[in-house]
Order: structure tokens, then sequence, then C-alpha cells
């Protein structure tokens, strides 16, 4: 049998029954239409009382003194933190793109297509078990190479190297698909 669905004053009311402190209703209401039950519920987790003799059990209330808007200020902070993260993490991934690409660009432009210019276990040493048993690492990124180059096929990076260029992709290029 299925959750019974509830309009979002009836969530609020739920909340309410079940101990949380609620400052604003229209503020909290607001919330629980934008952000949902659902996803809110991961932010008071924590906040929930448990059965003193079985700590997996929920007793469906929430701790003393627990309120709406301190779940929403938990789940601000955390979007907040992701967003930073991921912009650190852009950065990182963009910097060892390009150190990358000028790396294997100086040796040679088509250097991530030549097994002969990469380290020997990604390049030379076979793929011991399972569905790509007889391949090497290199060999499956050229494949999904291939493939990332053709759904780019309409980008205009890639429609000039392939009509000026016969279709060759320095490292420099490929590093964006």
């Amino acid at each position: 049998m299925s959750k019974t669905w509830l309009s979002f004053e009836q969530q609020l009311v739920s909340l309410k029954n079940k101990g949380m402190q609620v400052d604003n209703d229209s503020l909290a209401t607001s919330y629980l239409e934008r952000v949902g039950y659902y996803r809110l519920s991961g932010y008071w987790y924590p906040f929930r009382q448990f059965d003193k003799n079985n700590t997996n059990q929920h007793l469906g209330l929430f701790v003393d003194d627990t309120h709406f808007q301190h779940i929403v200020d938990l789940y601000v902070f955390d979007k907040k933190l992701r967003l930073l993260a991921i912009d650190a993490l852009e950065r990182i991934e963009m910097a060892v793109r390009v150190d990358i690409a000028h790396t294997l660009g100086k040796k040679d432009p088509q250097a991530h297509e030549q097994a002969d210019k990469l380290d020997g276990n990604f390049a030379k040493k076979a793929i011991k078990n399972g569905r790509n048993k007889g391949k090497t690492e290199h060999q499956l990124w050229l494949a999904k190479h291939s493939q990332l180059l053709y759904r780019a096929r309409k980008e205009p990076f890639i429609l000039h190297h392939n009509k000026n260029y016969q279709g060759i992709v320095p490292i420099w290029v490929a590093i964006e698909v």
C-alpha cells in the first residue's frame, strides 16, 4: 500500500503534530512547495526521536526544540557547500586537463591517440578479465573518445577541425569533448 498523498498545508500540519516548531507557516509552506517534503526530510532525519530500546526504530516525533527554520538553514548550507565543492572540483579538473593536454601536446598533438606516447599500463597492458579482456584501457578510452567526438560533431570547434584539418583533433581540443 502506498503512502497517502498530502497537500502542502497537510504536510505542515503533520510536521507540527510530530513536534516540529514552525515560526512562519506561509514561509514553511513555501519551502515545502519549492524544495519538497521528501528532500527536506533528509535534513530533519537527525532531529527525529528514536526508541531508547531500539535505536533503529524512530518514534515518528521530533526531539524538543526542532524548528523548521533550522532544517531550512541546514538545507541552504548544504546547497551552498555543494556549489562551492563543485566549483572547486571544476577548477581542479580544468587545471589537470590543461596540464595533461599541454604535456602530451608537446610530445605530439595527437599523442592521446598513440599508444607509444602513453604510459604502458594504460596503453599497452591488456585487461586480463571481464568483458573487455584482451583490450587495453587506452583502446577503451579511444572508443569512448570517438563516441564523444561524434556526439560533439555539430559543435563549432569540431566542425572547424573536421573542415580544416580532416577531422584531426589535437589533444588541447580533445579535452573539451
